[in-house]
């Protein structure tokens, strides 16, 4: 499934890694993690045995704790469940609870306020 990525936001290298990503189409987790500083949740993708560094790691540290994870057979599989509980969120009228500049390592667009679940 393509998607639009803002280049004017990624640096040369950043666009590189992900394209290597994309490429991988094997064995992928989406995961949902909790932020109290931001009082959100963000919902993303990351290769079970990719050789890029694992999304989860990277949040970690940044104060999101994991909430849960399942393991989809292929990235594009796993990629389409990402994208179907974003819209769900969207069509509950729930926009990003995160700006950009909020997230070091990207995937605001991906998050929600933690106020969703009242719906």
């Amino acid at each position: 499934m393509p998607f639009h990525v803002p280049y004017s936001r990624l640096r040369a290298d950043r666009v590189k890694r992900r394209m290597q990503r994309d490429e991988y189409d094997g064995p992928t987790y989406v995961y949902l993690l909790e932020s109290e500083e931001f009082d959100a949740y963000k919902v993303g993708i990351t290769g079970v045995h990719h050789r890029t560094r694992n999304r989860i790691d990277l949040f970690g540290p940044k104060g999101w704790e994991l909430v849960h994870k399942v393991e989809y057979p292929t990235r594009r599989e796993a990629r389409a469940a990402e994208r179907a509980i974003v819209d769900s969120w969207r069509d509950l009228g729930c926009g990003p609870a995160v700006t950009a500049d909020q997230m070091k390592y990207g995937g605001e667009t991906e998050t929600v306020s933690r106020a969703v679940n009242k719906f």
